[in-house]
């Protein structure tokens, strides 16, 4: 039995600038973006369907985070999900701007956490 491939492409419009590190402790932004999705399977092209995504960035402040990569001061941020996709938490190293953690919702009860692992490089150097 052979299988089907299927092709999926999506696009984020409009681009937009990041503004996550501008923000102040405590300040807040909100992105919204349409996802436009077409997918192509055995010649067959569905789509478009296009989502609107509202997210609700907050700066929570600095913090010291230790993942398998180290230990990083870190800018922790939180969003806010209007799709009922609840909250999500990400870490980005101070100064280098890598994010070496991320805590998700994911559907059931469990999240999903993403670690900065030790053999990660940054233009071939680990991260600081």
């Amino acid at each position: 039995m052979s299988g089907i491939a299927v092709q999926t492409t999506t696009t984020y419009e409009p681009s937009v600038r990041d503004k996550k590190f501008s923000l102040a402790t405590g300040g807040t932004y909100e992105r919204v973006m349409n996802a436009r999705t077409t997918s192509v399977a055995a010649g067959i092209t569905t789509g478009p369907t296009v989502a609107i995504s509202r997210t609700t960035i907050v700066f929570m402040g600095l913090e010291s985070v230790t993942v398998p990569a180290g230990s990083f001061t870190a800018c922790r941020f939180r969003l806010e999900f209007d799709n009922s996709q609840g909250v999500a938490f990400e870490w980005y190293a101070k100064g280098s701007g890598v994010m070496v953690k991320s805590d998700s919702p994911a559907s059931g009860s469990a999240n999903v956490v993403l670690e900065l692992e030790a053999t990660s490089r940054l233009n071939g150097a680990a991260v600081q």
